[in-house]
Order: C-alpha cells, then sequence, then structure tokens
C-alpha cells in the first residue's frame, strides 16, 4: 500500500505506471509522453482528450499517485506540468488542498509556471459536478488570492472564480460567501471531541483566535495543556483538532481579508443575501458582529444574524435594502465617535483597523494634482517593495519600462493610486538600497485617450475619498517604519483611542490627553507622553530616560486584530507612568 497524502487515498503502488528500466521494450510508461507535450500555461482541448484517453485504462488512484510521484520529485521533471494538470482530472476529496499547498510553495520558490498550472487546475476541479469538491478547490483559490501577490497568477485565479461563477449564475464574490469553509462548528461558534474522561472544546475566541479548551470531565476542572494520558490515548483525536484548527485559522485569515477589501471597495449585499451569509454560518457570523455595518444610510451592528441600528431606534429593514462594511472615511466625525464607543464599551476586537482606522483627506499644502507630503523621504527599497507590494501594489521593481513607480489599482473606486521614487544619491551600500519617495498622484480607470493639451491626472478633489486615504495610508505605513514614528493621522487615531480607554482603566480622572500628548500629573511634577514616539519629559521639557524601567507587562486591550506595536507600547508606558504618578 501506498501513502498518496491528501491528493487521494492510500492505494496500490502504481507500478506499472512507473519508468522501466533502459533497455526494456518500451522506455517509458504510458502517461509520461502525454504529460510531456504540456508546455502552455492552459492544457489545450487536444491534450486533455490524448490524456483522458491515456488514463482510461487506469483507476483514478493508480492516476493520481503516477502524479503526485512525478509533482513531488526532488528534481522538476519535465512531466510535472502536465502531472499538474491531469490530477484534476481525476480528482478526489483533498486534491484540491494539496493543489493549493503546492501553488504556495511554487510562487515562494519562483517556480511561477507551475503555480500557474495548479491555479489552472483547481479552476478545472471548481466547475466540476461534484459540489463537495468544486467548493473546496474555490476555497483554495479564495486562499490563494489573498497570499498571492503576483500579478499573472492573482490574474489566473480571478478568471477561475469567474468562470465557476458563471456556471452557477453568480458573481464571483458572491459565489466565494456560499462556499466557506465552516469545519463542522456548531451555530454557537464551537465544536467539541469526546476522549474518554475529557471534552475538548474548539470554538472562535472574541479576539479572532481559534482556541482549544480541554475539560477534565471527572475533576471539573479546564486543563491549560493536553495531559500525556490524552496524547497517548487520544492522539487521533488531537491530531483531528490539530487539523481542523488550521483550517479555521486559515479560513478566518481569508474571510477577513475580504471583509476589509469589500470595505475598501465599497461593496454592497442586498439585506436577504446578507442574511443568508452572515446569519446561518458560524464564521461568517462572528466576524459581522465585531464590525460596524451601513444599511440604508444607517450605521447599524450585527446581532444573532440581523443588523440593528447603532442608535437603538429598533427600526426594521427590508429585505432588498443595501448593505456594506462602513468605511470611516464616509462617516462624519458624530458618527465616527458613535462607532469607537460601541467598540470600546463593548471590549471588541474587530478583525482589522475600522473604528480606529487611519484617515486621510487632501490637505491645502498639496498641488492640484498630486500631493508630495512624503516626497524626499528615504526608505529601504526591499521595505517598500515588500509592504506595498503585501497592500495590493504592483510594480515597485525599479526596473522595466516604468522604471521607479509603483501602482495601485483601485478599480471599485475607478482610481489608480501612482507613487514615484527615485535612487538615493550615489549608493555605495547596496544592502540598504535607500530610495526617496516622490508624488503621489491618481488617475482615473480607465484612462481616457490622450489627446494635446489634456490632464489625465485626476484632481485631488476629484478623488474618491476612500482612494485617496487608502493609497496615502499605505504610503504612511511605509514611511512610519522607516521613520520608527507615526504621521498626524495615525497619532490622532491614537490619542482618540487612549482617550475612550481612559474610563475603562480607571484614569479619566488622572491622565488628560491633549492632541498628540498625554499628561500625568504627579505631586511636584506634570509627565508629559508624546503620544507618536513614547518619549516621555516633564512639563518644563526636560526629557527623561526611561530605559531600563520595566512597563505593564499585563495583556493590553486593543480594539483590533491588526498588530500596532507602538500603539501597544506608547499604552503600556502610559499605565507605568499613571502608576508612578500615584506613588509619589
Amino acid at each position: 500500500m501506498w501513502d498518496n497524502g491528501g491528493a487521494g487515498v492510500i492505494v496500490p503502488h502504481p507500478g506499472r505506471l512507473t519508468p522501466l528500466k533502459k533497455g526494456s521494450p518500451v522506455e517509458t510508461d504510458p502517461l509520461e509522453t502525454i504529460a510531456r507535450q504540456a508546455n502552455k500555461s492552459h492544457p489545450t482541448a487536444k491534450w486533455l482528450a490524448s490524456w483522458r484517453e491515456a488514463i482510461a485504462d487506469y483507476s483514478p488512484e493508480e492516476v493520481r499517485a503516477w502524479c503526485r510521484l512525478r509533482i513531488e520529485a526532488p528534481e522538476e521533471t519535465p512531466e510535472a506540468l502536465g502531472a499538474v494538470f491531469g490530477i484534476a482530472e481525476v480528482a478526489s476529496a483533498g486534491t484540491a488542498t494539496q493543489l493549493g499547498a503546492w501553488a504556495l510553495q511554487w510562487h515562494k520558490s519562483g517556480r511561477l509556471a507551475l503555480a500557474g498550472a495548479a491555479i489552472t487546475a483547481l479552476g478545472a476541479i471548481a466547475v466540476q459536478p461534484d459540489r463537495a469538491m468544486a467548493n473546496e478547490a474555490i476555497g483554495q483559490l479564495q486562499r490563494l488570492k489573498t497570499r498571492l501577490r503576483h500579478r499573472t497568477l492573482t490574474r489566473r485565479i480571478d478568471e477561475a472564480l469567474k468562470a465557476v461563477a458563471n456556471t452557477r449564475g453568480l458573481s464571483a464574490e458572491a459565489l466565494q460567501d456560499l462556499v466557506v469553509e465552516d469545519a463542522g462548528l456548531e451555530s454557537n461558534g464551537q465544536r467539541c471531541w469526546e476522549a474518554g474522561p475529557y471534552q475538548l472544546y474548539l470554538f472562535l475566541s472574541d479576539d479572532g483566535a481559534v482556541t482549544l479548551t480541554i475539560f477534565d470531565v471527572a475533576n471539573g476542572r479546564a486543563l491549560a495543556n493536553p495531559p500525556k494520558a490524552l496524547k497517548q490515548d487520544h492522539y487521533r483525536v488531537l491530531a483531528e483538532i490539530k487539523a481542523v484548527q488550521k483550517v479555521l485559522t486559515e479560513t478566518l485569515a481569508t474571510q477577513k481579508a475580504r471583509l476589509e477589501q469589500a470595505m475598501i471597495d465599497g461593496r454592497s449585499w442586498r439585506y436577504a443575501d446578507w442574511r443568508e451569509v452572515f446569519g446561518p454560518h458560524p464564521l461568517m457570523r462572528h466576524l459581522a458582529q465585531r464590525l460596524v455595518w451601513r444599511i440604508d444610510d444607517v450605521d447599524a451592528a450585527a446581532t444573532e444574524g440581523a443588523l440593528v441600528p447603532l442608535s437603538g431606534d429598533g427600526r426594521a429593514f427590508s429585505d432588498d435594502a443595501s448593505v456594506r462594511v462602513a468605511h470611516p472615511a464616509e462617516a462624519r466625525e458624530e458618527a465616527l465617535a458613535a462607532w469607537r464607543l460601541w467598540v470600546i464599551q463593548a471590549r471588541r476586537v474587530q478583525p482589522f483597523k475600522q473604528a480606529f482606522r487611519e484617515i486621510y483627506a487632501p490637505r491645502e499644502e498639496d498641488a492640484p494634482y498630486y500631493t508630495e507630503r512624503f516626497a524626499g523621504t528615504s526608505v529601504r527599497h526591499i521595505q517598500l517593495y515588500a509592504l506595498l507590494r503585501a497592500r495590493g501594489w504592483q510594480g515597485l521593481s525599479g526596473i522595466g519600462p516604468n522604471g521607479y513607480v509603483g501602482e495601485r489599482k483601485l478599480e471599485a473606486r475607478g482610481v489608480t493610486a501612482v507613487l514615484g521614487f527615485r535612487p538615493h544619491g550615489q549608493q555605495r551600500d547596496r544592502q540598504r538600497r535607500l530610495v526617496d519617495l516622490e508624488r503621489l498622484e491618481f488617475y482615473p480607470i480607465p484612462l481616457p485617450e490622450w489627446q494635446p493639451g489634456h490632464e489625465s491626472r485626476l484632481p485631488l478633489g476629484e478623488v474618491d475619498m476612500v482612494a485617496f486615504s487608502e493609497a496615502v495610508r499605505d504610503v504612511a505605513l511605509v514611511v512610519g517604519q522607516a521613520r520608527a514614528q507615526d504621521d498626524a493621522s495615525a497619532v490622532a487615531v491614537r490619542a482618540s483611542l487612549f482617550k475612550a480607554l481612559l474610563p475603562q482603566l480607571g484614569l479619566e480622572n488622572k491622565v488628560t490627553i491633549d492632541g498628540g500628548q498625554a499628561w500625568i500629573p504627579a505631586r511636584r511634577e506634570r509627565f508629559r507622553l508624546d503620544l507618536a514616539n513614547g518619549k516621555v519629559s516633564l512639563e518644563d521639557g526636560r526629557s527623561l530616560d526611561l530605559s531600563g524601567f520595566e512597563r505593564i507587562d499585563t495583556p493590553l486591550y486593543l480594539p483590533h486584530e491588526a498588530k500596532d506595536q507602538p500603539t501597544m507600547e506608547i499604552l503600556s508606558t502610559l499605565l507605568w507612568l499613571a502608576q508612578l504618578a500615584q506613588r509619589m
């Protein structure tokens, strides 16, 4: 017997499909010649016909095993591409998951032809009549879409999803909404396993993690770690839980990314469709309940699979009402304050920054067609490339016809953001490779035909406010990493967060937030904490060196899952200063 490891089931060893020794009457197996002819990005109809004819004499298990041997060979074989295409013709439960793992591995190692072939194979499985296998393939395409940043590969993923959506009469996004994995979770967001005297619960925690709790029924207590007896006697149960936990963690990451993109794009649902997607599904409902929604121009919260106004007026909404994830750049100041109060009072942890998201708008000092608020800032090229690519930017390599330019297409907003940069002087330190940022400007999608004297750029006042805010926020992230200091918008959001947290921390009468400064009065002095960089000084301007002093090391609450280490460190310093002031 031979373990096919996820691309099928345990099958007989495919000995009759392995290459024969030299000198034999036939030196290659019947499939090898066909597989080697697959040298295109997509298998042709003629190649598929030849492949189907060739595999007719073998069982699907044997063909899957043959394909996997070629795909996972220590060195890439000439028939590997054909094996990737071919395995889609004999797919079984688990094949799509394995193809997704291969695609990620090949993308990381630069084997882009094989990664593209895996995406094509997933698209072929996704249109098969077996809905379980098709939905598994769609789930893998979703996962790859949020993790791959190569333009050709992401385009191929979009094409595959659109093809499946067309066969089902849906949009690509609506299709993806309906195939989200729930991994057997009950409606309350948990799943239980019995293992002898133990009950093991896997559940979605309030902070967005997939958490395992072990309960000793006999002793009536929860255990921090699996005991030795559980590991020895019920290792299969633990292995199953670990696999389910991995699936849920990856599914959560994919759906968080999709919802954040839906917020940026302004994607909307009919309220009836929204209830179908976010009502019965435990994972999607868990995400929805931590976000602010906009329905018929009313700010709302998700509760028990329905939307209720944040104002609490109890109004009902029609099935045809339009629902979308609210974006803070489109909210008025008083509405944004209500969002933040709702989040803080219930100690919600949002799946991404929403209520406390940094917001940017054109400034008076900006030029009519571009902003130079970051111009002249020197950053490491590799840092610029990595951070912006992860946020959907293209280009940025400093080579090719466009040279030192990066762009992000916000197609749903009808805008392309373009960032210029240039080499930083005479560089001799090739490892750092500094570049200087230049102007950020915006172009419409699609571009109008060029005419003499015509300005293709959009005036900043005509750029969609969400598109402008998101593009500037991306660049501000890079600049913040380079300067180890946040800009004015980020500091304003941090000040708003700290002001909202003071009552919960018992500090509303002990700390004052004024602009970008926090003031902590002591008996004879007042400490001033700079919310931009965490530096501490006295009221007379003398700075304090607090290196070596222990800060608050207890877990601190932040209203979003997004990692924000500077904010955590400054909040820790604030709490430490407040305690120090009380002792003085």
